[in-house]
């Protein structure tokens, strides 16, 4: 599934319990490698393009883009998929813990709620965005992001939304600042 969507994963297994990240020695080389390939990486919290998916509010910013409510009473948009795959066969132990493989038919993700995506992109001043399932976001600009001495335009599910210039927030950027603590995108 991660492969499908492109997703920049990497999974490593460990002797040693618990399974998913080992405790004590059996970590060292785990740890290793997760602060090597953390070395190696640079963040961009201005990219140009965003996808984002969410369920939950709380869980809806994705760097200059967040969720802030959902509808998902709304008709779902054609390019927003439940991302999933097939199980098709189940291990499970039998006597003197010999593994027993059985035929079944699941998923393997059991989605309990619906979910809101949205897709945006900028460039020159202009965002671009569609909404599946979002009834508001809020988008987060810098001036790393825009020329804000021109106007921004936001077109939304392809209308005309906002085209005015915007400035600064001092209030907002200080309480963003300690909420976040992050440095790179004031």
């Amino acid at each position: 599934m991660m492969k499908k969507i492109g997703a920049d994963y990497q999974d490593h297994r460990y002797n040693g319990f618990p399974h998913w990240f080992p405790k004590f020695d059996e970590s060292e080389l785990a740890y290793k490698l997760l602060f090597e390939d953390l070395i190696k990486r640079k963040r961009d919290p201005f990219h140009s393009t965003i996808y984002w998916e969410c369920d939950d509010v709380k869980y809806g910013r994705c760097d200059w883009l967040q969720i802030t409510s959902l509808d998902t009473t709304a008709k779902r948009a054609a390019w927003q998929k439940d991302i999933n795959f097939e199980i098709k066969k189940w291990i499970v132990l039998g006597d003197k813990d010999s593994a027993i493989t059985r035929d079944t038919l699941l998923h393997g993700v059991k989605y309990r709620k619906s979910s809101g995506a949205i897709k945006a992109t900028y460039k020159n001043n202009v965002f671009t965005v569609q909404t599946s399932d979002v009834k508001s976001f809020s988008i987060l600009l810098s001036p790393e992001m825009v020329d804000l001495s021109r106007p921004v335009v936001v077109i939304v599910n392809g209308k005309l939304y906002l085209k005015q210039k915007v400035g600064y927030n001092e209030d907002f950027l200080q309480t963003g600042f300690r909420n976040t603590a992050d440095r790179a995108a004031i």
